[in-house]
């Protein structure tokens, strides 16, 4: 019988509406019942939108799993050979039930999204255009994480495969990221790796970490909106783009897929190693995880054991037998654990000098340095950045030190923990971790450095009178608040503290002894409070003998 020329049957599109309109009404309710829950918590209006827009964030993975679980309805008749062979005895072309099946799925997750916009539009008033974006942005997370779906439905024969792959392909630059930094990096002294590379290929990951819209919402019927695409949006568009490519490889795969291989692991043979070496790593991965939890030690023996779980598993997997224990099995098995495991000792061996490579001062453009605390805190306030010529000296300086006293962190003797990153004149960051030891000329430069105004206060400004204007109060030891005026001499005590290099906030390099600490409130823009804690040691004495002399502070309290 000749086949119909059509891309798409609304027979079988009303079938699918029809047969797994629970799927996509129960997703419904779940944006309905999230709606309400925004609603009853803050009302209606531009704080309603304000929540919705937010929220923005949290249907990545939303998205995901309701993909899959559409792609498994719609699809399901691939895995199994009776219906399989059925359907397909039908006068419909591939490409028809391609792309039937594809609506199908948009459609499942396009009705009630706009349903629910039309809904939540009606609470919004002036705000409205807050609904449109929010379907837009729901859609486009569905089309680019079905395309992954079904690419994963054409490319297996079984829907246990399926999972695998999908899995896989969403999550797996963050194993690989995982196995980087747990086994590559410690075989590389003081390399520190940069996660941002591997969240670019986690999309769920990223999309919930990155804000799509930057939106500023009036609480006045007057004001109007103001709303723009931030870098999650145009990152969801490369998504998309890269959705669109995965349907078509779907197609190109289902076109010449032959239907003897539902039931089986691979439909596409040409993926079995790739498969096969991937599920490998994955489960060298988890056996790592799993024994290292319970075991409490991390160990390369449980790699190794993973990975050979895998390799065998896998194997059965794919040829759907347990009779898989042959000599060509374990060849195959120990080719892989060379190549694993070598590429491990080659790392440590370090050919290429990667450890003991040290920037010339000239192509070094800036440095941001931080000892101990949080690194996102010194990146946020942006005042650990040094561009003069005797800072950088001095970090080259401890970078040598570092690379040249490797037992710094395990000598028993006191230590503080450095970050350099380096900004290079070729427009590169270099970043690298050492461990310094206490009482060295490296140790006491770092401290002089960390003792800097600008990364103790957080403030540019170098004079006392200036940092009081950036201040509401200070609250001393004793509970009381200083303000105004009184807050100058104070803060030129902590100065000449600063100038002295005696005030770098970290235990290690005062021995620990911390007399008491001081806590700044920031002025800011908005209704909300910024603090601060200034930490003072025994060592600091221009700012204790302020305190002392001041009644802010008794000897007894800190003695």
């Amino acid at each position: 019988m000749k086949s119909r020329i059509s891309f798409c049957d609304t027979t079988v599109l009303k079938k699918n509406l029809v047969r797994f309109a629970p799927a996509w009404v129960l997703y419904g309710v779940l944006w309905l019942l999230i709606l309400i829950i925004m609603l009853d918590s803050d009302g209606t209006g531009a704080y309603f939108a304000n929540t919705m827009a937010d929220s923005l964030q949290a249907t990545g993975d939303i998205n995901m799993i309701y993909a899959f679980l559409c792609a498994q309805l719609l699809f399901g008749d691939l895995y199994n050979s009776r219906m399989c062979n059925a359907l397909h005895a039908m006068p419909l072309r591939r490409e028809t039930w391609f792309f039937t099946h594809v609506i199908s799925g948009l459609a499942f997750s396009f009705l009630p999204n706009f349903l629910i916009m039309l809904l939540s539009a009606t609470f919004m008033g002036s705000s409205f255009v807050v609904a449109p974006l929010w379907l837009l942005i729901n859609t486009l997370q569905f089309l680019f994480f079905f395309g992954i779906a079904v690419f994963s439905v054409y490319s297996v024969g079984n829907r246990f495969a399926m999972a695998l792959v999908y899995m896989i392909i969403n999550f797996f630059s963050m194993i690989a990221y995982w196995l980087v930094e747990s086994l590559y990096a410690p075989q590389l002294y003081g390399i520190v790796i940069d996660e941002t590379p591997f969240t670019w290929f986690c999309p769920v990951f990223f999309m919930m970490s990155e804000p799509v819209l930057d939106a500023i919402f009036p609480y006045s019927a007057i004001a109007t909106i103001s709303i723009e695409p931030d870098t999650g949006f145009w990152y969801l568009l490369i998504c998309t783009a890269v959705g669109i490519a995965f349907y078509a490889l779907a197609l190109l795969l289902y076109r010449r897929r032959n239907l003897e291989c539902a039931g089986d692991f691979v439909a596409a043979r040409a993926f079995a190693p790739v498969f096969l070496i991937l599920y490998c790593l994955c489960g060298g991965a988890v056996g790592y995880m799993f024994f290292s939890l319970f075991v409490g030690e991390e160990n390369l023996f449980f790699l190794l054991v993973g990975i050979v779980i895998g390799w065998f598993t896998g194997r059965m997997l794919l040829e759907r037998t347990v009779r898989v224990f042959r000599l060509k099995s374990f060849i195959g098995c120990g080719i892989l654990l060379l190549a694993f495991f070598g590429s491990l000792l080659l790392t440590q061996l370090d050919p290429l000098g990667i450890t003991r490579w040290v920037p010339k001062a000239d192509a070094v453009s800036g440095v941001h340095l931080h000892a101990g605390g949080s690194r996102y805190d010194y990146y946020k306030n942006g005042n650990n950045y040094f561009e003069d010529s005797q800072a950088i000296e001095s970090v080259l300086a401890m970078h040598r030190y570092g690379i040249q006293n490797r037992s710094a962190d395990t000598n028993g003797k006191a230590d503080v923990e450095l970050t350099i990153d380096y900004v290079l004149r070729s427009g590169a960051t270099v970043s690298r971790k050492y461990v310094l030891d206490i009482d060295t000329p490296e140790s006491e430069a770092l401290e002089e450095i960390m003792s800097r105004s600008q990364i103790v206060l957080g403030t540019e400004y170098t004079d006392a009178k200036r940092i009081a204007e950036t201040l509401v109060l200070i609250e001393a030891p004793s509970g009381k608040h200083i303000y105004g005026e009184d807050l100058v001499p104070l803060l030129e005590a902590v100065l000449k503290d600063c100038a002295e290099g005696n005030m770098a906030q970290g235990y290690a390099f005062h021995n620990n002894e911390i007399a008491t600490w001081l806590t700044l409130q920031l002025k800011t823009d908005g209704n909300y409070h910024e603090y601060r804690d200034l930490q003072v040691y025994a060592d600091c004495r221009h700012t204790l003998q302020y305190l002392l002399d001041n009644n802010y502070l008794r000897e007894s309290d800190y003695k």
